[in-house]
């Protein structure tokens, strides 16, 4: 099975989270606040590559150089790379491109019934 690098871009917080209960239970969750600190944030995904295990990075990552740290970490061991952008109320993102690295991205929004997610082209 294809270990996935899931990065989150955009959205607020409790859309993350909600995304990542719904679509990642299976993957390891990175979460800056819930960490309190980046070397823990590093410590707990060197112990995913060690693993081997998928996971997926719940932040803002609203800039190229936010998601670069995870995106080369990502290609470096192997992962496949995949970017889910949340549906935006602001200018404040700066919209993923496939160059960045991303082998996948995806745009999400909040559905009557839950998350829609697409792939974005």
């Amino acid at each position: 099975m294809k270990k996935i690098a899931a990065i989150l871009i955009g959205g607020s917080s409790d859309q993350r989270s909600s995304f990542c209960g719904d679509y990642f239970k299976q993957y390891e969750h990175i979460k800056l606040d819930t960490l309190r600190a980046r070397f823990k944030e590093d410590r707990a995904l060197a112990d995913c590559i060690l693993r081997g295990c998928s996971f997926v990075v719940d932040q803002p990552n609203a800039s190229r150089l936010a998601r670069k740290k995870y995106i080369d970490l990502g290609i470096s061991q192997g992962y496949s790379v995949v970017g889910y952008c949340f549906e935006q109320r602001n200018d404040n993102i700066q919209l993923p491109k496939y160059d960045e690295g991303f082998d996948l991205l995806c745009f999400v929004r909040c559905g009557d019934d839950g998350f829609i997610v697409e792939e974005l082209e």
